[in-house]
């Protein structure tokens, strides 16, 4: 939901009684489009709390930081694309409103026009950035925005086939969600219970399960010795 609050000069996503809000003040929004010359700057910061409850950041209720804001970042350019605003006009709010340095809770200004172009850029599909998802949110389709900057614990995922193809993953090894791999675009994620995960070729309890864990790197490939599809840690 939306709700306008006049007189707190700024927009956040929250949760109250249970329901996702972004808050916004109108006059604060209607200031930023005139300061930035264009009408897309507004559009943009709403985009940026969208995302930060399409990223669950704030179900922790720990308050900002870097890497949620840049995950709000990346999925507001993504959005401002598709939108049809162009790369400046993604990033016009960020360009008069960003600091130049970093803090605790907030990245630098560079760093947070650089997530909104690459979202942005992935929209267009112009990015080598990779496609993502989380398991334990239901399944997403292609295209989906991944994160702004995965970390070492991030898992990537890559398919060494002729075509692309779906495989299922869970974090708690009951719930499998599929996940769409493609010829030569690593399939970032992280699984959110546990530093660990499973994988399987197909829906089904009987199929082999694969244990994935974080800060590894996997590999999909066709083994013909078994004539299966099999999964292969990367050194």
């Amino acid at each position: 939901m939306v709700h306008e609050q006049s007189g707190i000069n700024n927009a956040y996503a929250t949760i109250i009684r249970n329901q996702r809000y972004i808050v916004y003040d109108n006059a604060f929004l209607e200031n930023l489009d005139n300061h930035a010359q264009t009408k897309w700057a507004s559009v943009s910061v709403l985009a940026h709390e969208m995302g930060h409850h399409y990223r669950n950041h704030v179900i922790d209720r720990q308050g900002s930081t870097p890497p949620k804001e840049l995950e709000a970042d990346y999925f507001s350019g993504y959005v401002m694309a598709k939108l049809g605003a162009s790369a400046s006009e993604a990033a016009a709010a960020m360009e008069k409103i960003a600091s130049a340095r970093a803090s605790s809770s907030h990245p630098a200004k560079a760093d947070r026009i650089k997530a909104i172009v690459q979202g942005w850029n992935y929209a267009k599909g112009s990015t080598g950035t990779p496609a993502t998802t989380n398991p334990n949110t239901a399944p997403q389709p292609q295209g989906t925005p991944p994160p702004a900057a995965p970390d070492a614990s991030w898992i990537y995922l890559s398919l060494y086939g002729n075509q692309a193809m779906n495989v299922y993953l869970s974090d708690d090894g009951k719930t499998f969600n599929p996940a769409p791999l493609k010829i030569e675009q690593p399939f970032v994620f992280k699984f959110e219970v546990y530093n660990y995960g499973w994988l399987r070729f197909d829906n089904n309890a009987n199929s082999r399960t694969y244990k994935l864990t974080h800060g590894k790197d996997y590999a999909v490939v066709w083994s013909r010795r078994t004539n299966t599809w099999t999964v292969v840690e990367v050194a």
